[in-house]
C-alpha cells in the first residue's frame, strides 16, 4: 500500500528526488521497446538549471533532457533514465538564442502498428 504526500519532496525507489518536471504518464499497455509489462510510464523534463540568456545576462531556466519513470502502482516510481538530452537536438537555433532548448510538457506515445 503506497501513499503520495502532498507538499513533501517525491523520491524514487532509490530514494532520489523525481525529476519529472511537466510529467506526462502512459498507462499500462506496453515498454517503450515493445515489451508488454502492465507498468505505468511517466516522462517529464529534467531539474531546470539557470543559464546566462538576456544581454544582461539574466537566467533563463532550462531542462537538460527528458526523464522516464516506471511504476506499477503509480506510487513507487523507477528511474529508467534520460531518454533525451537537450544537447542532442540538432535544428539550428536563430541568431541570438541561447545554445540551449527549452524543453516543456514531454509526452511518450504508444503506436499500435509497431506496438512501441
Amino acid at each position: 500500500n503506497a501513499t503520495i504526500v502532498s507538499g513533501t519532496i517525491w523520491k524514487d525507489t532509490d530514494g532520489r528526488a523525481v525529476h519529472a518536471h511537466g510529467a506526462g504518464v502512459l498507462l499500462p499497455h506496453a515498454h517503450p521497446d515493445g515489451q508488454a509489462t502492465g507498468r505505468y510510464f511517466m516522462v517529464g523534463t529534467t531539474q531546470k538549471l539557470p543559464l546566462p540568456y538576456g544581454p544582461k545576462g539574466e537566467p533563463a531556466w532550462i531542462s537538460q533532457g527528458i526523464n522516464l519513470y516506471s511504476s506499477p502502482d503509480l506510487a513507487a516510481w523507477t528511474f529508467e533514465g534520460e531518454i533525451l538530452a537537450n544537447t542532442s537536438i540538432t535544428t539550428p537555433l536563430p541568431p541570438g538564442e541561447p545554445g540551449f532548448y527549452r524543453i516543456e510538457r514531454p509526452k511518450l506515445l504508444y503506436n499500435a502498428l509497431t506496438d512501441r
